[in-house]
């Protein structure tokens, strides 16, 4: 049985290419998120409501938990500023960084 060629693509490679496409539209999504969020957060009449909070923290869970990038970036903001690890409860940080016991 000949060997397959380096430039075949092997089933596994197939199936990983729409799954990386779609962890990097919805990576793009929480950037966008974020971006929309923080001016709605500014200019939201109502201070008892936060409704941007919510639309950056939506985009902050999608970038961590699809971008590896984003990730290690946001897990650095957080070790180094101890008040961000304070605020941070646990749950956000397992649903963020995908641990039960956060970071």
């Amino acid at each position: 049985m000949p060997d397959p060629s380096p430039h075949t693509e092997t089933q596994a490679d197939q199936t990983a290419l729409p799954a990386r496409l779609i962890r990097g539209m919805l990576a793009l999504l929480g950037v966008g998120l974020i971006i929309i969020g923080v001016p709605i957060a500014i200019i939201t009449p109502f201070p008892m409501i936060p409704i941007g909070l919510s639309i950056v923290i939506a985009g902050t869970v999608l970038v961590a938990r699809n971008s590896l990038t984003g990730r290690l970036w946001l897990a650095g903001m957080v070790e180094r500023h101890p008040q961000i690890q304070r605020l941070t409860p646990k749950w956000l940080k397992a649903l963020l960084f995908g641990k039960s016991e956060g970071i």
